[in-house]
């Protein structure tokens, strides 16, 4: 039998409150889920050592840094020479995500911000003539629809079905 540690109700609002800003005081979280600093505390690191929370982190807006073009590209990336191309994407620091997909033909797809679209351009093009790229299929994003991912609430959906 699993001895894997299992995540329960004040996990998932703890999450959930820290997802919505990292920067909660505990004493705050502790008052709003009726336990003490000190549960809090031990949750916390409970999480973080079972993996569950990777880190404390900020949200950026790009656009007030002056990064306001965003570009997928999924690409079509000849197996022998994927390695390479991992390696060259890891250095790209306009690549801001990258993974390995598969989406018919593609087996890539990167995301990519700049300043604008004449920028992206260049960044777009260099990626493009990286060796081993049979194939790319490019998308400038217009307009944001949606950013924030709700995570927990696809996790508590998914419980309620079960």
């Amino acid at each position: 039998m699993s001895k894997e540690r299992v995540v329960d109700a004040m996990d998932l609002n703890l999450i959930r409150i820290l997802e919505e800003d990292s920067r909660t005081p505990w004493s705050r979280i502790a008052r709003k889920l009726g336990v003490s600093e000190t549960t809090v505390y031990l949750r916390v690191k409970k999480l973080t050592e079972m993996g569950v929370l990777e880190g404390f982190t900020v949200k950026i807006n790009l656009a007030k840094l002056g990064l306001t073009s965003t570009t997928y590209i999924l690409l079509k990336v000849r197996g022998d020479t994927l390695e390479t191309l991992r390696r060259l994407v890891e250095k790209e620091d306009h690549v801001v995500e990258a993974y390995e997909v598969f989406a018919g033909e593609y087996n890539m797809l990167l995301k990519l911000v700049a300043r604008n679209q004449e920028e992206m351009a260049e960044h777009v093009d260099r990626i493009l003539s990286l060796p081993g790229i049979q194939g790319a299929l490019v998308a400038y994003n217009m307009k944001v629809i949606k950013s924030k991912p709700k995570l927990l609430d696809i996790i508590q959906i998914q419980a309620s079905r079960k």
